[in-house]
């Protein structure tokens, strides 16, 4: 994901703050969020090794990993929403 990030204490990064403030005028919803919260929602989607890694760009990357278990898994789970239990 290339996303704009947030410190976790939303204190010191200038231009996601900036980012954030012009999302909240523009929208009813609109937030940045910080790594830590992105690690939570990739762990709670069951990926591992969440990381940050800086690009030449206001937005880093976050690189993180889905084991093929849990891949197909989640497949799995989807094949038997669509076809009603088969």
């Amino acid at each position: 994901m290339a996303e704009i990030i947030s410190d976790d204490e939303r204190k010191t990064a200038l231009t996601p703050m900036i980012f954030a403030v012009n999302v909240l005028a523009n929208t009813e919803d609109g937030d940045t969020f910080t790594i830590r919260e992105y690690r939570a929602w990739l762990r709670e989607a069951k990926f591992s090794d969440a990381h940050r890694i800086e690009a030449p760009s206001p937005s880093p990357l976050i690189l993180a990993r889905k084991s093929l278990t849990a891949l197909l898994a989640a497949s799995e789970d989807q094949f038997r929403q669509v076809s009603g239990g088969c």
